[in-house]
């Protein structure tokens, strides 16, 4: 379980544009964008993120593989103005979907504005507005000094494995196009 320090709390307060990194079956990674609005619980070392239903592959594989990461790397959407670059690792669970699910948030306006109240809007976005929550027991917290992620990172919660992979061999063909 990692703690973070007040800075790092400032940036998962803040930042709405967040990056879900998630394995795939065949042993890929994929980076997909998801929602964050501030949910978290340092005593419990969690995180809460969200996304629409209508992207089940994604969580289907979450399902299947709770490993995941998640990047907070730009502060062009929230609130927050730290320059650091925060790298999350846990192990994620999925809540069922929650129809309606910005009237769960206090913080949906402040982040998404307000919703449209016309009828064929509600019709309309009722898929994006049916959320599952994204749980993510926080495991380890990498802390870059600034968005590009230059110099060593400060790790928070359980360390880095010490010994790395061996380098890929070059592909067969080069790499020209």
């Amino acid at each position: 379980m990692a703690n973070w320090s007040h800075n790092v709390d400032d940036i998962f307060a803040g930042d709405q544009a967040t990056a879900l990194a998630y394995a795939t079956p065949a042993g890929g990674v994929v980076c997909t964008p998801v929602t964050n609005f501030g949910q978290r619980d340092r005593s419990t070392a969690t995180i809460i993120v969200n996304s629409s239903i209508g992207m089940p592959g994604k969580l289907e594989r979450i399902r299947r593989n709770p490993k995941v990461a998640l990047a907070f790397h730009t502060r062009a959407h929230g609130f927050s103005d730290r320059v650091e670059y925060v790298l999350v690792q846990g192990t994620a669970s999925l809540s069922p979907p929650i129809p309606d699910y910005p009237s769960t948030l206090d913080s949906w306006e402040d982040f998404d504005g307000p919703r449209p109240t016309a009828p064929l809007w509600k019709h309309w976005l009722r898929v994006y507005y049916t959320r599952v929550e994204i749980r993510i027991a926080v495991e380890r917290i990498a802390v870059w000094p600034d968005l590009n992620c230059t110099g060593e990172p400060q790790i928070h919660g359980t360390p880095t494995p010490a010994e790395r992979p061996p380098a890929q061999r070059p592909p067969a063909n080069g790499t020209r196009p």
